[in-house]
């Protein structure tokens, strides 16, 4: 499943799941590890392996009016909650 390890929600394979502020599918590549954030629960999230978290976190755009805006955050543990399908209630 998952635990929450110094604020990350992270998975069995050591992976850490990070959100993408728009709900849609996205692909990104860093250096040859791909990731497909997947759209569950109104979610797009993906588990990225540890050495490329700080990169994916770093990555940013440039948005309508000029401004630069990060594209990733840290997944908190309702979002994975949600994204898995595991009762919050």
């Amino acid at each position: 499943m998952y635990q929450v390890i110094d604020g990350r929600m992270v998975n069995e394979k050591g992976e850490v799941a990070i959100r993408y502020n728009m709900t849609i599918p996205k692909y990104i590549q860093i250096g040859k590890r791909e990731y497909v954030f997947g759209v569950r629960a109104n979610i797009s999230l993906v588990w990225v392996h540890p050495d490329d978290v700080d990169k994916m976190l770093n990555m940013k755009k440039i948005c309508c009016g000029g401004s630069i805006n990060k594209v990733c955050h840290l997944a908190n543990e309702l979002d994975v909650k949600r994204w898995l399908n595991i009762s919050i209630w």
